[in-house]
């Protein structure tokens, strides 16, 4: 994939920084410069009944209507395209796969949108009839009917189409199977979660958790802090995350607390579900 254009080129380095994401490199993609790398895809890569899978390691930083992470689209009519991922305007996060203008039935729909500014794994699987979405290795939109091939494909990452809307985030890895790989979905999973995730955690590995509460990170895809504190001086509160290593980052809390006395307003709920102890 390529972008001649300077103004939409995104960008890798900041100030001689190279950006990242959970300590790994990532693309930043602007919406307002409408940044997108675009590319080819033979014929019958999508056109055929064999199936496919689109992968995305991801970090989208606002949920602006109809962002796209990634599509495969006709080049010659953008109206029949394959997107994953499209936050639409509704509040909900939906996949489309369809060969007509939006508003058709082949979509799958997320529950709720992945979350803004937080890293997130969106796959899709097609066995070239029937499709099905993850979002972070749990399954989110069910099966739907995937519609016939797409002549002549256009790759797009960073957009739904060429020419309109654009995402603005991060975007690590994509990758685009011309046949099914449900089978190896586990497989792929592990690859991916484990060199931008880090190994499994407790959450992870014993899932369906209702709530999870520790003072050590016990969830992978847990980005946000651990707890909430008080300081006694000035009632001035402040969130506390954890290192690298996954423990509670005892030097910013100390750092903030100083010598006063600490407090725990809020212990933050790593299950998913949003059950915060206050």
């Amino acid at each position: 994939v390529t972008q001649a254009t300077a103004s939409a080129q995104p960008q890798i380095v900041s100030s001689g920084v190279v950006l990242t994401e959970n300590g790994k490199p990532a693309i930043l993609f602007n919406a307002a410069s409408v940044d997108v790398l675009t590319g080819a895809l033979d014929e019958d890569y999508t056109a055929g009944t064999g199936g496919y899978a689109m992968i995305g390691v991801t970090d989208i930083a606002s949920n602006d209507d109809f962002t796209g992470v990634v599509s495969i689209y006709n080049s010659s009519d953008a109206a029949k395209r394959r997107i994953l991922y499209n936050y639409n305007d509704d509040d909900t996060g939906i996949l489309i796969f369809n060969d007509s203008p939006l508003g058709t039935s082949n979509t799958a729909t997320y529950p709720t949108p992945p979350v803004a500014d937080a890293f997130s794994l969106l796959e899709w699987y097609s066995d070239g009839s029937l499709g099905i979405g993850y979002y972070n290795g749990s399954t989110v939109a069910g099966r739907v009917t995937v519609p016939t091939g797409i002549l002549n494909p256009a790759l797009a990452i960073g957009a739904q189409i060429i020419g309109s809307r654009y995402m603005t985030g991060s975007i690590s890895e994509v990758i685009v199977y011309g046949v099914d790989q449900s089978s190896n979905r586990t497989e792929i999973e592990t690859n991916i979660l484990d060199y931008y995730f880090g190994e499994e955690l407790l959450v992870n590995q014993y899932s369906g958790a209702a709530a999870a509460y520790s003072l050590r990170k016990i969830n992978r895809f847990h980005t946000g802090p651990l707890i909430r504190v008080r300081r006694s001086s000035d009632n001035d509160e402040q969130d506390i995350g954890f290192t690298s290593s996954g423990d509670l980052d005892t030097d910013a809390l100390t750092t903030f607390v100083g010598a006063n006395n600490g407090y725990v307003t809020t212990w933050y709920d790593q299950s998913g579900n949003g059950k915060n102890a206050t």
